[in-house]
């Protein structure tokens, strides 16, 4: 069981990571003027 919660504690943590990183991208992206 501890390696289940484990799995879905990386998956969570990689989400929440793309998530963060989406907006930065995005503002990368405007100010290159794409």
């Amino acid at each position: 069981m501890r390696i289940i919660y484990f799995n879905l504690f990386l998956y969570t943590f990689n989400l929440i990571s793309v998530l963060l990183c989406m907006p930065k991208s995005i503002s990368i992206f405007r100010s290159f003027g794409v």
